[in-house]
């Protein structure tokens, strides 16, 4: 059997070797030792079991550094222990690989005796480390040393000198016993084209400047350049579709879908290239479970967990909570406790009536999994137990996903095992309990974004690899894919020199960076050298939405040629059509949507929309009155924006949690009585509790100095909102009381903050979080609308109420006068609040008519600063002084802008 092996050639090589045939095979390093360890009977191994080496070797410099605490790596130890383990098992098998038999001697470094010792232990365990990459590679060579000769010959690619020192032991082992040895021959450069000159100059051994060669632009060497990898993808896919003898081979570094998905756009076979992401819905759970584990809990993470395209939880119940962390980020508050258990009712109700796809039994389990869990604190530990349970759970769930229809389903595959894996790795921790940070960096140990082939294959695909260094031999016509830096580009070596020097005497040969160097450049060369007759090199500036570095062999590229011009093609200039039939592109010109008219006219269906409303509130009368577009578009059209499933900004969170402290506070009796004492230490009762329910940020770690000042705000306020009710001889009547009335023949309904009562008067305080600019402009101008309206439901046939706006953030009340307030802030003091509110009163129903003529007559106004001059003129002989005076300025809050022209 002949075995041609290469360094990168765990990957498919470019040109295909086949394989077919029983007397060949193509190996990297692993495949490689794993068709060793079959050939020569040795044990099965598990082969994916890095992590528990790793926290085996953990456990084991946990107990070296209690006999001997000034270690080097102690420090770091203390900060990191995992990548402590994971940097000095690296070393432990580097060494291993080198040959070095661990023993002890006098005068040895440090390290190299604090390794010594190591190893001694772990050989002293009845248990000792489980087997890894260099413990196989050792065993192997040990297996062929005793005249073992697996098959007959060996096809290296890469000069002997510069493979890796284990890999040199393994192949020299093969070689003593009599196993043919042949190393590939290097490429010759044949003919005068750019390229084959190109390949001379890389060639030839000259010490010095080489001589520059002067290019052609002959077509044989190419240099496709763009802005982003999705236009060349789309660009390069076409100009296959337009050239259907061009089927080149390609070198395509990593995983690139842009280039997969455009060519399934044009209709052209899939390569089934892999993807590896770790924004993939089906891994990033992985990341998000422990969330559930801590108190107070992240919203940020479970928003992040609920929103995931796929998750062990019933997307309706997701979504539901998803809208409810949104406005009120916490757990199990008042209207969560409504919201879910209504949502369970209906599912219920309807899983009773039809199959559903929500099962409501297998919600709810997952609901109680969640949600009703114990927590613990974040600032201490959590069972292990715990932490096992939950990634038993994503690994059974991601299993039985697979189930059926989806067994073919690799992303969930690649779930479960992830999530088996840290199980594993739990169990095999000594701890029995973890911190918030311990247990992060065990899943940071086994979360990693797995390969997964998202197409398969089609038949006829371009022949490809994903690394340069898989280019083994000549390809007439190669395209190197994201020709852009994406190599390392710096090497250190682990060993400081004293250390190097003493395993120089003790025979042990360590790989170096020079090596490790000297390799890259190899493989970095290789499409560059076997290239016959065209090679075209893809540069774009951007990869993934990321500003790349050009590739390093540009460099040489810029140094060695004469006329680069000569091969530089883009998609804007062209130059590849004296080659190919270039793919047709057309400029679009950008249109812009116009600018917004007066009116909408309405052609059908005018007299429906002009019936007086059956149901109406505060914010549809006034998009009616000021802006009829959103009347129309949002009440009528039904046209609403969807929730924005993100937690609310600062102000936002801050404003609702105000309210939910001055309800639950104003809801207490005789709270109205109460001194600054008794209503601080009310608010501080109920202060751990109501931001668990509704405002988990502000417990959030780093928080503190925006929950005590908030709280500190709150209390001060709190307390002069009751001294203003007590200096005004004011009782609490009611907190957010329901309201209704009658708006012509529209029923009005509404909530009112807070209600008082003072003898036979009553007033309405609306209460506000910020705004004392915005607020005191409208009671000036007399637009105050939403309080007349609730003062219209209120006082009903009694007469009309004082109305005031409370602004939370000041502490400070907002009047027309001082009738019911004597600190309030009055705007107009001599003022009749009962005279000018039924003059509002008035005007809005004055307003209400005249708009709804305007319907009936098929115009819905559109108003905004474009427009406002036209509107003026055509209002000429309006009679404003009756109405409500109209806007000159945009909408505030405008959801549809775009479908009146405001905006492109």
């Amino acid at each position: 059997m002949i075995v041609t092996f290469g360094m990168t050639l765990d990957d498919a090589p470019l040109p295909a070797i086949s394989t077919n045939q029983s007397g060949q095979a193509v190996f990297g390093p692993q495949g490689l030792v794993r068709y060793l360890e079959t050939i020569l009977g040795l044990p099965d191994i598990p082969k994916d079991n890095e992590y528990l080496r790793i926290e085996q070797y953990r456990q084991q410099l946990g107990h070296y550094l209690r006999s001997a605490p000034g270690a080097f790596f102690s420090a770091s130890f203390q900060t990191d222990p995992f990548a402590v383990a994971t940097d000095m098992l690296g070393r432990r098998d580097e060494l291993m690989m080198a040959g070095w038999d661990f023993e002890r001697h006098p005068g040895m470094p440090e390290r190299l005796k604090c390794i010594a010792e190591l190893e001694a232990r772990i050989k002293g365990l009845s248990v000792g480390l489980a087997t890894g990459f260099a413990d196989r590679l050792i065993e192997i060579i040990a297996e062929v040393e005793k005249g073992e000769l697996p098959f007959e010959k060996l096809v290296c690619q890469e000069p002997q000198e510069l493979l890796p020192n284990g890999i040199q032991r393994l192949l020299e082992a093969l070689y003593s016993q009599g196993l043919e040895m042949v190393w590939n021959a290097p490429p010759q450069a044949n003919g005068d084209s750019d390229l084959a000159r190109l390949q001379s100059s890389l060639l030839a051994d000259v010490k010095g400047k080489p001589e520059k060669v002067r290019l052609k632009g002959d077509g044989s060497l190419l240099l496709l350049q763009g802005k982003r990898d999705t236009e060349l993808s789309a660009y390069f896919a076409s100009l296959l579709r337009q050239n259907e003898s061009y089927r080149p081979a390609l070198v395509v570094p990593g995983q690139c879908q842009s280039l997969e998905h455009a060519l399934s756009q044009e209709g052209l076979p899939e390569l089934g290239l892999l993807s590896a992401s770790l924004a993939r819905p089906t891994l990033q759970v992985l990341k998000l479970a422990t969330v559930f584990l801590w108190e107070p809990i992240d919203p940020y993470k479970v928003m992040e967990f609920v929103s995931l395209a796929v998750k062990p939880l019933e997307r309706g119940l997701a979504n539901k909570i998803a809208l409810l962390m949104a406005e009120r980020p916490g757990l199990f508050g008042e209207k969560w406790s409504t919201t879910i258990a209504a949502y369970f009712r209906a599912l219920e109700e309807e899983a009773s009536g039809s199959p559903s796809e929500d099962d409501p039994v297998r919600a709810g389990q997952q609901y109680k999994f969640w949600f009703k869990r114990d927590r613990f604190p974040v600032s201490g530990r959590v069972p292990k137990s715990q932490a096992i349970e939950v990634f038993d759970y994503l690994a059974n769930w991601a299993q039985a996903y697979t189930e059926g229809e989806n067994s073919n389903n690799t992303s969930f595959l690649v779930l479960a095992e992830q999530a088996r894996r840290i199980s594993a790795l739990l169990y095999a921790l000594p701890e029995e309990q973890l911190t918030a940070l311990e247990l992060e960096r065990v899943v940071r140990t086994i979360y990693e974004p797995a390969p997964v082939q998202l197409n398969r294959r089609a038949q006829g695909f371009l022949r490809y690899t994903n690394r340069a260094g898989s280019v083994t031999g000549p390809v007439s016509d190669l395209v190197w894919w994201n020709f852009a830096q994406a190599e390392k580009a710096y090497f250190f070596s682990r060993w400081y020199e004293p250390e190097r020097q003493y395993l120089t005497k003790e025979g042990i040969k360590l790989t170096g960076p020079e090596q490790e160097n000297a390799l890259q450049l190899w493989h970095r060369l290789r499409p560059l050298l076997h290239a016959t007759d065209r090679l075209m090199l893809v540069a774009p500036e951007h990869i993934n939405g990321q500003e790349v570095n050009p590739h390093p062999i540009m460099g040489d590229l810029e140094a060695r040629c004469e006329g680069l011009e000569q091969i530089i093609c883009t998609l804007e200039e062209g130059g590849l059509e004296r080659w190919f039939a270039p793919p047709a592109t057309t400029s679009l010109q950008v249109r812009g949507l116009g600018r917004p008219v007066p009116f909408i006219h309405i052609i059908k269906g005018a007299g429906h929309l002009a019936k007086p409303e059956e149901r109406a509130s505060y914010s549809s009368l006034s998009d009616l009155f000021y802006y009829p577009h959103k009347w129309l578009f949002r009440y009528k059209a039904d046209l609403r924006p969807s929730a924005l499933l993100s937690i609310v900004d600062e102000r936002a969170l801050q404003g609702n949690l105000a309210h939910r402290f001055f309800e639950e506070l104003l809801k207490q009796e005789s709270a109205h009585r109460w001194t600054q004492e008794q209503v601080v230490r009310y608010l501080e009762s109920i202060e751990q509790e109501l931001l668990k329910k509704e405002g988990t940020v502000l417990l959030m770690y780093g928080r503190e100095p925006e929950r005590v000042r908030f709280m500190e705000l709150v209390k001060r306020s709190a307390w002069n909102l009751i001294r203003h009710i007590q200096e005004g001889g004011w009782a609490i009547a009611a907190t957010e009381q329901a309201l209704e009335g009658t708006f012509v023949s529209a029923h009005l309904k509404g909530y009112a903050d807070l209600v008082l009562k003072r003898g036979e008067e009553y007033c309405i305080l609306d209460l506000k979080w910020s705004g004392m600019g915005y607020r005191e402009a409208l009671l000036r101008n007399e637009e105050d609308l939403q309080l007349v309206l609730y003062a219209k439901m209120l006082g009903q046939d009694r007469g009309w109420p004082h109305t005031a706006f409370y602004i939370i953030n000041k502490g400070k009340i907002l009047a027309r006068n001082n009738h019911a307030f004597k600190a309030a802030e009055a705007i107009m003091p001599d003022t009749d609040t009962g005279e000018v509110n039924q003059r509002i009163w008035d005007r809005m129903i004055k307003t209400y008519n005249w708009r709804l003529a305007q319907i009936q007559n098929g115009q819905v106004e559109i108003r905004c600063e474009e427009t406002a001059a036209d509107l003026d003129a055509h209002y000429a002989d309006a009679p404003w002084l009756e109405m409500l005076e109209m806007k000159a300025e945009n909408a505030a809050f405008d959801d549809y802008q775009v479908l009146i022209n405001l905006c492109d």
